[in-house]
């Protein structure tokens, strides 16, 4: 059976102290970088990956920007175009909002808005983040996909250091591999994603799909949260994302079993991006999550939700596990709500690693059932 060679991509995430610029989570620029590109002066290096380095930098008018100069590869230019015109399409509180794009004699390059205060979502948290703050940041980066679902757009490479935090303020960065819902790989037979938060159908090289985006979110979250469902061996992570359960252990209560949904093996089993901020919501309002960083019983958190499938159609339940209310009610009257324990075992799919590192790798396509 032929196989799918798999372009796995990731940033760099090496410490990165303050520099001369007064910033946070910025390096000096290195004797390789550039100073100027079309006007634009650099000031210092914010991160360096595979495709492009991405650079604090003054605008020909003198106003901070963020300036992605991609490597001088075949492709660049046509890169940065599409990623410029993706960039476009994002509401622009969920986004760094792109500015303009073009090509130096130093390669293409994209240019997008400067947010002073916002940090990478790979920054400041050691262990796990508190509670409260997780719960928040949980819902930001679901309502965030949401918004840009609904513009028909996957991002396909949702991870830490492609999130922007500042308080409970969240922005999705980096379109480079993003694609239209329905939308194939664009190079055939090669399945672009990162190491430890790729949707198992990633690795397969299919449509685009929203689901892919949801699987990462609770891949995100998890490790938010200070979680690892499977240890932090990433060398065999994409054999088990598609075969066994995560181990949510240390993920809070009544969101993990939300996470345990988002990471359901089979896309068509997981919420939507709305149904995810939606729980969220719904949970905090009833039920106030405790400040301080520990384990939160599921009897004081609302809006447990989990879905149950037929051949015709899907069913959604939703529950609430209160102390006055321990049984599930379902929107269709006359039927009866499982438990989450009861939920099928190929209702959960594996978590991987938070540790990501670019590989190319050889993977059989999926099985027919």
């Amino acid at each position: 059976m032929p196989g799918i060679a798999l372009s796995l991509l990731d940033l760099a995430e090496t410490p990165a102290p303050p520099s001369a610029v007064g910033l946070v989570d910025v390096t000096p620029l290195r004797k390789r970088d550039p100073v100027e590109v079309n006007g634009h002066r650099l000031k210092a290096l914010l991160g360096s990956g595979g495709t492009a380095d991405v650079y604090y930098a003054l605008a020909p008018d003198g106003g901070p920007v963020v300036l992605k100069l991609f490597k001088s590869e075949r492709g660049n230019a046509a890169a940065s175009r599409r990623e410029y015109r993706m960039a476009r399409m994002i509401d622009a509180d969920c986004t760094t909002p792109a500015l303009g794009q073009g090509v130096s004699p130093v390669g293409a390059y994209l240019v997008t808005t400067f947010l002073p205060g916002y940090r990478s979502g790979t920054k400041g948290y050691v262990d796990a983040m508190p509670v409260r703050r997780l719960w928040t940041i949980a819902a930001g980066l679901a309502r965030v996909l949401a918004a840009v679902h609904a513009r028909g757009v996957v991002h396909c490479d949702v991870k830490p250091s492609n999130l922007l935090i500042d308080r409970d303020d969240v922005r999705l960065i980096d379109f480079g591999i993003a694609r239209l819902a329905g939308e194939p790989e664009p190079f055939p037979g090669i399945a672009r994603g990162s190491r430890g938060w790729a949707a198992p159908e990633q690795l397969h090289a299919l449509p685009a799909a929203p689901a892919m985006d949801v699987f990462a979110w609770g891949c995100v979250v998890a490790h938010l949260a200070g979680g690892r469902p499977y240890g932090d061996d990433t060398d065999t992570w994409h054999e088990r994302v598609g075969t066994e359960r995560p181990d949510l252990t240390g993920i809070p209560a009544g969101l993990a079993e939300l996470v345990g949904w988002a990471l359901s093996r089979d896309p068509a089993h997981r919420p939507t991006a709305e149904d995810l901020a939606r729980a969220i919501r719904r949970a905090l309002a009833d039920a106030p999550v405790p400040v301080q960083s520990t384990m939160v019983s599921a009897r004081s958190l609302a809006a447990a939700m989990w879905i149950r499938f037929s051949k015709r159609r899907r069913v959604m339940w939703w529950s609430a596990f209160g102390s006055r209310s321990g049984a599930a009610v379902s929107r269709d009257a006359g039927t009866t709500a499982r438990s989450p324990q009861e939920v099928p075992d190929d209702s959960a799919a594996s978590l991987v690693s938070s540790t990501s590192r670019a590989v190319v790798h050889r993977a059989d396509p999926p099985v027919s059932r």
